[in-house]
């Protein structure tokens, strides 16, 4: 029953990270793009509140199979104050609580259109991530919040570009050229700054080279080529097909929406693998720098 519920905690993780960067993501691309997603605002509004309420109903799933798991499997635990006090108090539990927070703040910024209010609220989902999980195990632990706050703010982005851009590319042409040319000047500067902080965590983490040779840093290894694969698909977006699509080449696009499917699908396989590192590696087993 424990292993099963591990694997279950697995997948409802796997499924609220995609709400959280699917859905936050997407509404700060739109807010970073006023001028260009202006048109297609309310039919991503839908994605997003669509996105925030399945993220909410799961991380309330989340606390009950907690709950559960604590008591052994007895589904009665779930009527006992002690233990539901437990966790909730827990830092699994805040994570939960303070998550379906934000994302009832998404949903309402689709209704409140204000953008120190909307960036106050999307800054609530890589704070609260950063607020638990391996990196407050680790020294120097200031640093390494805020490497994660850095680094998911900007996957958030990235990720959140997907959805708005294939909007675009399907029903207006010219927007979706002068926004694909925008998001790739601007990930310029984000990428190494992504790609920065994603090794200094892995490296305090694991414990510099010799953490790669456990269960967690062969997880990251997995990880790592898993962001190199998305980085070529991004170089060859910027640097070939986008250029094909602004200049009407035929078959640019088909190989365009294709190229970003496929990103996707292996942001979906990185978040599988960071949802296993989570909850099924414990924090004792992910190397030597136990704080």
């Amino acid at each position: 029953m424990i292993e099963n519920t591990e694997y279950f905690l697995t997948a409802l993780k796997t499924v609220i990270y995609n709400c959280s960067l699917f859905s936050g993501g997407t509404l700060l691309f739109l807010r970073v793009f006023a001028k260009e997603t202006r048109d297609i605002r309310s039919k991503l509004y839908s994605f997003i509140t669509g996105s925030s309420l399945l993220g909410i109903t799961l991380s309330i799933i989340n606390m009950g199979t907690q709950v559960v798991w604590l008591s052994a499997g007895d589904l009665t635990a779930l009527q006992d104050p002690d233990i539901l006090a437990l966790v909730l108090s827990s830092s699994a539990g805040k994570t939960q609580l303070f998550l379906c927070v934000g994302f009832a703040g998404i949903i309402s910024t689709t209704k409140i259109e204000h953008p120190i209010y909307a960036f106050a609220i999307l800054a609530m989902i890589p704070v609260t991530y950063a607020l638990s999980g391996h990196t407050g195990f680790y020294s120097p632990v200031w640093l390494l919040k805020i490497f994660i706050i850095a680094h998911l703010s900007i996957a958030c982005f990235w990720i959140g570009s997907f959805i708005p851009l294939l909007t675009l590319i399907n029903l207006k042409k010219q927007t979706a050229s002068d926004a694909l040319e925008r998001f790739g000047i601007i990930a310029i500067f984000l990428v190494p700054i992504l790609l920065a902080t994603g090794i200094g965590m892995a490296w305090f983490i694991a414990g510099g080279t010799e953490g790669l040779t456990t269960d967690y840093g062969l997880m990251l290894l997995v990880k790592a080529n898993l962001v190199a694969m998305l980085l070529c698909f991004a170089a060859l977006n910027k640097l070939r097909l986008v250029p094909q699509f602004r200049t009407g080449h035929p078959q640019a696009v088909d190989k365009l929406r294709r190229s970003i499917t496929i990103e996707i699908a292996i942001v979906l396989v990185i978040l599988i693998v960071t949802a296993t590192i989570t909850t099924i590696i414990p924090p004792e087993d992910l190397g030597h720098r136990l704080r």
